[in-house]
């Protein structure tokens, strides 16, 4: 493949399977059904495409505006799931592919036995405690509810949202776009769509999917980067690589349009 060849592919990539430029709420709905999921803003470290790529608006920042105001009016039309995972930054999920990361990412179990388990810090626990009495509830008035209990830095609160995020306990649900938008927050299960989350894929399955639809969204990447964008383990990301090249749905090969060392490709 040269590079020529490569910037084509990702180009495509960046419109809707029609062919269309994405600009419209609904077109950005349908783009990250299509991707499976992507990073909310433009980043050099990730080969997959952000929703910011792709907003046919652009803008010179690293969020666009329109993405902006997606990570608020998608989540609250429930067309996707809009959380924190790509390098701890916003993401959108496509709920066709919510199961594969709630499987390896999430222990479905409640907040008390999570407490119980060690899983849970104090104010991880009653923030979740606090989101299941009010929720969907704004950011402001869960912070005024916040610090009555745990007064001190705001940073407490934002460092339990963050990571309450990344183990699919909670979610934005919408938000306001007046001035610096604002997110509503609620308990993921309360918002995941009919009975999505029954019967979840084996977490091997789960990788498999991910690592395809990411290797598919980039359509040349290096050996590594899937595993560092995953959290996986590198024995782990390993074994995956293998079984998808071992049965032809991955191959590998050597400094392809410019990337340096091994990089994963399609068949």
């Amino acid at each position: 493949m040269t590079g020529d060849e490569l910037r084509r592919r990702r180009a495509k990539n960046l419109l809707l399977p029609d062919g269309r430029e994405v600009r419209t709420d609904r077109d950005a709905g349908h783009w990250i059904e299509a991707r499976g999921f992507c990073p909310l803003g433009r980043t050099d470290d990730l080969s997959v495409p952000s929703i910011s790529d792709a907003d046919a608006g652009g803008g010179s920042w690293e969020v666009s505006d329109s993405a902006w105001g997606w990570k608020e009016t998608l989540p609250e039309a429930r067309a996707c799931l809009y959380t924190k995972f790509f390098r701890g930054g916003g993401t959108f999920i496509a709920w066709d592919y919510l199961p594969y990361f709630y499987v390896l990412y999430a222990t479905g179990r409640s907040t008390a036995d999570d407490y119980a388990a060690g899983l849970l810090s104090r104010t991880e626990r009653r923030l979740l405690e606090m989101v299941e009495e009010a929720g969907p509830i704004d950011s402001r008035e869960l912070w005024r509810r916040f610090k009555k209990e745990f007064p001190g830095p705001r940073s407490r609160l934002l460092t339990a949202l963050t990571q309450s995020q990344r183990t699919f306990r909670l979610t934005v649900c919408g938000g306001s776009l007046e001035g610096w938008s604002v997110h509503r927050w609620d308990l993921l299960g309360r918002q995941v769509p009919g009975s999505l989350l029954d019967g979840l894929p084996l977490p091997d399955e789960a990788r498999e999917k991910l690592l395809l639809k990411y290797v598919e969204n980039a359509v040349a990447c290096p050996l590594a980067e899937p595993a560092r964008a995953f959290h996986w383990e590198r024995p782990v990301a390993r074994g995956v690589i293998d079984r998808l090249t071992g049965r032809g749905h991955l191959r590998i090969a050597a400094d392809v349009a410019g990337i340096r060392g091994d990089v994963l490709l399609l068949p």
